[in-house]
């Protein structure tokens, strides 16, 4: 993901780690990361906007990778609020970037939350290191917030009448997870016109 690392900030490390890499390998495999990219391309951007990289993200990106608490004004709505924040990852969705962090409370402990990285104000890094707490896995942890999330927008209640085909393409028009929450398939034959 050349792209996400250039935005990161890390595309000189990743090259310098690239090279170190490919000459250490068999020569019959230096030649594999090239072959990989052109058979399998990520484009993580949405559709029908413009992508922007967060002003922020690298100072963010530095902080994860040296395991660095952080000082951060968050925008949320009208208002900015502080929150000091051990950042555990980056994430990248259809184009936005979000930081998974422990909010840290007083006298310790604290919650993990996800922050766009859009929102935030201002970041400074410490100098202190903070401790990760090695059972924290990243992509299970933002697998359960996305789907909470998917979840806390499914709000309205509609009554629509489908074809066997609508039923099908059902999950494709609205979502899987909205989708899936379907009341049972009611069918009932509607009669044709001069007919009892």
């Amino acid at each position: 993901m050349p792209g996400a690392l250039r935005e990161m900030g890390l595309e000189d490390a990743a090259s310098a780690a690239r090279l170190k890499v490919s000459a250490a390998l068999l020569p019959s495999l230096r030649d594999a990361s090239r072959t990989a990219a052109q058979r399998f391309h990520l484009d993580a951007p949405n559709w029908f906007r413009e992508p922007q990289t967060p002003e922020l993200l690298p100072a963010v990106a530095d902080a994860v990778w040296d395991d660095r608490r952080i000082t951060a004004r968050y925008r949320r709505g009208e208002t900015e609020v502080g929150r000091e924040l051990e950042p555990y990852g980056l994430v990248l969705k259809a184009g936005v970037w979000y930081l998974c962090a422990r909010a840290v409370r007083a006298g310790g402990g604290g919650s993990f939350r996800v922050y766009r990285i859009d929102r935030f104000a201002s970041v400074e890094a410490g100098a202190e290191r903070f401790e990760r707490d090695e059972e924290f896995d990243l992509p299970a942890f933002w697998a359960e917030r996305a789907e909470q999330f998917a979840r806390s927008i499914l709000r309205a209640e509609v009554v629509v009448r489908l074809t066997p085909q609508g039923v099908r393409a059902l999950p494709h028009a609205v979502g899987a997870l909205s989708a899936g929450r379907r009341s049972p398939v009611r069918t009932r034959r509607t009669p044709r016109a001069g007919s009892r």
